[in-house]
């Protein structure tokens, strides 16, 4: 059936704001009581990759005649037949007030019934507590029509508070606003559901803070995916602060083709039976090299651009097994680098580092109390691990993590010697990043050998780097977004002899200048495009400094570079007349 975007002939139960039939995504909008949501409609201009529709209750704007609904089932009853048949593709709810009490009782009813259950990816929940718990605030059937008055005035965005002084328009609303709380006031069961959630609302809303709203988390199974964010705003704080929402300057993606890849299957909005989930990093690797070889066939014209790999944090462990498929196998890919952000490569340095950081960071005093009682059950721990005792240790109970044991699979960290015999491989780290911090990551790489050797005096180490950045925890790409976009720019030897503000102005430029044709294995290449000669026997370096366009400078210290060597040696750190 064609959809058309005539709302009130096609399909009364919602609006699609703008229609794309190839679209991978449809996303549905639940909005708040009394409203249509018209700030929605203009959501879908930064995401051209999904489809965006909004749900019209009964009662209201081209359905004005029609009777308001005051039941929660006869709602679920009416949204079975006027929009599932519609959900054709993966598909997102989005609810807000009210619509998160119904777009939740809509997913759960599709998950009990089997309906279409598989499409539906994920639920995003705003401005109120979970609906198995009582909404603090008064009903607005409680209340007086002077009273509901101001509470809407209280909670509206304040461009539109004017419109609440008409009488007229109040008494033709308020009706419909008291029968959509009745609805929003339904208590549902407290069974948890089988699909991420994650909980937006407005840090000026009195009743519902992030402790309420963070017991959403008690109808999801999916406890690793939850999430709650505060957003600067009241109730409607969608609308108070979508004028302030900007893309990120320091996103990777402006000179480079960015491809964010779910797996093991199983992860994000991949899926598979849970008989297929993975349980080894070479397998992991495998079905990773299946996807590119695929992906550069469906898509040849990427066929000849040079590919990084990059990730954080436990992608330290697929990357250098994923890289070694693909340098073993002698795929047609252009490998050209690997970039390991705060990476899991080495379990052993990380866990001896723990106390270490913590010491150095004054979050535990040396020769305290708490020092002695984590000294005295570290020796505990390893007596019990000598002891060859094998139990299971859990850290979520999700099925794709259960089944990934890789009890067969070496550390990534043995890969990485023949690697770097081949490609380049930056590291880099957040100072106040403690899980995967940058002790570990110095000893690991004071520690690596090859052939027995100890790697500071291994010349071919110049194909490694390592950044550490200041101002920076485990996700240095969000903290400090343009000096990471730096790091990969000139790791990938870009040319930023242009302005960034050429951007989306000319694409043929910005294609050509995304696609890098040759990359010199044989130099380490540092953000700033740092060259290391090996000037003594005992790999002395010299630091040249860099042009740095404008657009990365800083008055704060920014990055610290660490030659592959003896980690002990001072860092050279680098001002901000160079790189910030």
């Amino acid at each position: 059936m064609a959809m058309s975007s005539n709302l009130g002939k096609s399909h009364p139960w919602f609006e699609i704001c703008h229609s794309r039939p190839t679209s991978k995504y449809q996303v549905f909008i639940f909005p708040s009581a009394g409203t249509a949501g018209p700030y929605y409609r203009d959501w879908d201009k930064d995401f051209p990759e999904y489809e965006f529709s909004i749900i019209v209750y009964p009662g209201r704007a081209t359905r004005f005649g029609d009777k308001v609904i005051t039941d929660i089932k006869e709602y679920i009853n009416q949204l079975n037949t006027g929009l599932l048949p519609f959900i054709t593709k993966p598909c997102i709810f989005i609810g807000h007030s009210l619509g998160s009490v119904i777009s939740f009782a809509l997913a759960k009813h599709m998950i009990d019934t089997k309906t279409k259950n598989h499409l539906l990816k994920l639920l995003v929940e705003m401005g109120r507590g979970p609906p198995h718990l009582q909404d603090p605030d008064i009903p607005y059937e409680q209340m007086n029509d002077k009273q509901l008055i101001e509470h809407l005035k209280e909670i509206a965005d304040p461009s539109a508070r004017e419109i609440y002084n008409y009488p007229d328009y109040m008494q033709m609303i308020l009706p419909m606003l008291r029968g959509d709380s009745k609805v929003g006031n339904e208590l549902l069961e407290n069974i948890p559901i089988n699909l991420p959630i994650i909980v937006y609302g407005g840090e000026k809303e009195k009743n519902v803070d992030e402790e309420f709203l963070n017991r959403w988390k008690e109808l999801t199974t999916k406890h690793d995916l939850f999430h709650v964010r505060m957003f600067p705003g009241n109730h409607n704080f969608q609308s108070e602060c979508q004028t302030q929402l900007q893309i990120i300057n320091g996103s990777w993606h402006f000179y480079a083709n960015l491809l964010f890849i779910d797996q093991p299957i199983g992860t994000g909005f991949s899926y598979a039976n849970r008989n297929h989930f993975i349980k080894e990093l070479d397998v992991v690797a495998e079905h990773f090299l299946n996807f590119l070889d695929r992906y550069v066939e469906i898509f040849p014209e990427f066929h000849e651009e040079d590919i990084y790999l990059a990730g954080e944090s436990f992608g330290g462990q697929y990357i250098p097994y994923i890289a070694k498929v693909i340098v073993e196998k002698r795929s047609l890919l252009k490998l050209h680098g690997l970039l390991i952000g705060a990476g899991w490569i080495d379990p052993i340095s990380l866990y001896n580092s723990y106390l270490p950081y913590a010491i150095a960071n004054n979050l535990v005093k040396n020769n305290s109390e708490l020092y002695t009682n984590i000294t005295r059950l570290v020796a505990l721990c390893q007596d019990i691990l000598s002891k060859q005792y094998s139990y299971k240790w859990k850290d979520f109970t999700e099925s794709v993590h259960n089944a990934f044991q890789a009890f067969n699979s070496k550390p990534s960290i043995d890969l990485l010697p023949d690697l770097l015999g081949q490609i380049p491989i930056l590291f880099y780290n957040g100072e106040y990043d403690l899980v995967c911090n940058h002790l570990a990551a110095e000893n690991m790489l004071d520690n690596m050998t090859w052939n027995g050797e100890s790697a500071g005096y291994i010349r071919y180490a110049r194909n490694l780097t390592y950044i550490l950045f200041f101002n920076a925890g485990h996700m240095v790409p969000y903290d400090q977004a343009r000096r990471s976009q730096a790091m990969l720019y000139q790791f990938i030897q870009l040319n930023l002899s242009y302005p960034n503000n050429q951007i989306g102005t000319n694409r043929k430029s910005n294609y050509a200048i995304s696609i890098v044709f040759t990359v010199i294995v044989s130099i380490i290449v540092f953000i700033g495009v740092i060259w290391l000669f090996i000037l003594k026997q005992q790999q002395c370096v010299r630091i040249t400094s860099v042009y740095c366009p404008n657009l990365f400078r800083s008055r704060q210290q920014s990055t610290t570079y660490s030659p592959f060597k003896i980690m002990n040696d001072e860092f050279v750190t680098f001002e901000d007349d160079v790189l910030a």
